[in-house]
């Protein structure tokens, strides 16, 4: 049950409380440090972590702590149950960040440690390589078959591993100026590059990865629609939209007959596709 404001009342709802709640908690925090001319939100989920220090006694504990913490527990496989049991239940634990400064605190929690359901202790850093590891392993099967993606993804671990580990880095960026933060985004981008993000249009835009890497999330985000266009009774190239909003060069056959949509159209992302993978001359039905 949480406090909230219902019609300028205080009253108590049942709500689902979990990460995402976290997340866009945190996230609305940076926001509003930033731009503090943004919009209000709702109070559920963008102020949830706001509600349950007021319900723990806690109202006057500060932005930045209580960020801190939201961010620790999503380190935790439970963060809620973390949140709510072992930190704010724990009278000790309130009564440390009642008479602790943010620093103290920020390093407290970095350097703590939980146990495992097997009984071992495991530190917060411990668990972030550990799980990087995992990260790793698992996406490389996902993309199976593509090798520059599966390098861009042993990149971006790198830098995890390296420039973000052992520290909680929204709780960074929240106490970072505008210039800073911007720089920070700047640079991380920098490092890493984003591969592929298209509009609600389908258009995409792709930052500082060579054309072999772009092309490759290009081809698998075909896969996946050409999976479901083969299922499916459709008769519209399955992308069409995409291949209209970046460059493609599309006619009548696109949208009607299957077989035709490819024929003849050398500048066709779904016809790269079908040659690359020995596909063009597969009958569809």
């Amino acid at each position: 049950m949480l406090p909230v404001f219902e019609d300028g009342k205080s009253t108590s709802i049942s709500y689902n409380l979990g990460a995402r709640d976290i997340l866009e908690y945190i996230a609305y925090k940076i926001q509003l440090k930033n731009f503090p001319n943004s919009p209000p939100a709702p109070q559920l989920p963008y102020e949830s972590i706001d509600l349950i220090f007021d319900k723990y006694g806690l109202s006057h504990i500060s932005d930045d702590i209580r960020l801190c913490i939201a961010e620790c527990c999503l380190y935790n496989d439970v963060p809620m149950h973390f949140l709510l049991n072992t930190l704010l239940g724990n009278d000790k634990f309130k009564k440390y960040i009642i008479d602790s400064s943010y620093e103290e605190i920020y390093n407290y929690l970095r350097l703590s440690a939980t146990i495992t359901r097997d009984g071992q202790i495991e530190t917060l850093i411990a668990k972030t390589q550990r799980r990087l590891i995992q990260f790793a392993r698992e996406l490389q099967l996902q993309y199976s078959g593509f090798d520059e993606m599966k390098k861009w993804i042993l990149k971006v671990n790198s830098f995890v591993e390296h420039k973000l580990s052992g520290r909680f880095i929204f709780s960074d960026l929240y106490k970072m100026d505008s210039d800073e933060m911007f720089k920070f985004i700047n640079d991380v981008i920098y490092c890493i590059g984003i591969p592929l993000v298209m509009n609600s249009r389908k258009k995409y835009i792709s930052i500082h990865l060579n054309d072999i890497e772009v092309s490759q999330f290009i081809q698998f985000y075909i896969l996946q629609n050409f999976i479901y266009f083969v299922k499916s009774k459709q008769t519209q190239c399955p992308v069409y939209n995409f291949c209209k909003a970046n460059g493609g060069i599309c006619n009548e056959n696109c949208t009607v007959n299957k077989q035709e949509t490819i024929k003849g159209n050398e500048n066709c992302y779904y016809r790269r596709f079908m040659e690359k993978y020995e596909l063009f001359d597969i009958k569809i039905d």
